[in-house]
């Protein structure tokens, strides 16, 4: 009975530890330099509330304390991620602080590097959660039309794709209902972030990925309550069976 119990606790403390472990922001692993080196994000996401993250407690998040130009003049930073299923919708939010002088431009990519969704610093006069300024680029809410990998870059403006980026797919609005940023239909073919002009750094920022559903299930506090409950009410009755005996 002893080894029984042992073993139910181990299995509901085992997954407290997970939900306590995606509750912090993670940091950016470099170098993330380009699509090879893209740090992958898959595992780092949970409902945690986050004040500065829209519908934190309904979409899927994960968060990443970045440094741009760090040590790297026009630096580019690429992150990845898996969407599970066609119809996900996903945002994605740059935060920084008053004093930081970086101008941020957010590109969306497919698995094959055509440039899927746009966004640039000052594209809308307000403000979103936990920006200090519309300097904060902001990307969403878009549709993802297909299961895969996808990819994130984040930069310093200038720092945009040398090429046909693809044909115009409409306007894509923030939660609140402000603007979002530009959705484009995925044939512009391969491009990748440039280093032309931008700033020098070394500048910090959190990036928020936020996905209505991903890879990962996370348990929720009730389920997690609701399943706890469970697991000794099963050692309860052993306990009641073995007396009985």
């Amino acid at each position: 009975m002893r080894k029984f119990f042992a073993i139910i606790c181990t299995i509901f403390l085992s997954f407290g530890i997970t939900t306590m472990a995606n509750a912090t922001y993670i940091s950016e692993i470099e170098i993330n330099d380009s699509f090879a080196t893209a740090q992958n994000l898959n595992g780092a996401f949970s409902l945690d509330l986050d004040s500065n993250i829209f519908l934190s407690t309904s979409y899927l998040h994960a968060s990443v304390d970045a440094m741009y130009g760090a040590g790297v003049p026009n630096d580019v930073d690429y992150f990845s991620f898996s969407v599970v299923q066609s119809g996900i919708k996903g945002f994605f939010d740059v935060d920084t602080w008053v004093d930081n002088d970086l101008h941020t431009v957010m590109i969306l990519f497919d698995s094959q590097q055509n440039m899927l969704a746009y966004g640039a610093d000052g594209y809308d006069p307000n403000p979103d959660l936990g920006s200090a300024s519309n300097w904060d680029v902001f990307l969403g809410t878009y549709t993802f039309a297909a299961a895969g990998e996808y990819f994130l870059g984040v930069s310093s403006y200038n720092n945009t794709p040398e090429g046909y980026p693809g044909m115009y797919a409409g306007e894509l609005i923030r939660p609140d209902g402000e603007s979002g940023g530009q959705a484009f239909d995925g044939s512009s073919g391969p491009l990748a972030m440039t280093d032309n002009w931008g700033d020098d750094g070394p500048n910090p920022y959190v990036l928020h990925v936020s996905l209505s559903q991903e890879t990962q299930t996370v348990p929720e506090p009730a389920s997690m309550l609701l399943f706890g409950s469970g697991l000794f009410g099963l050692v309860g009755a052993g306990i009641k069976k073995r007396k009985l005996t």
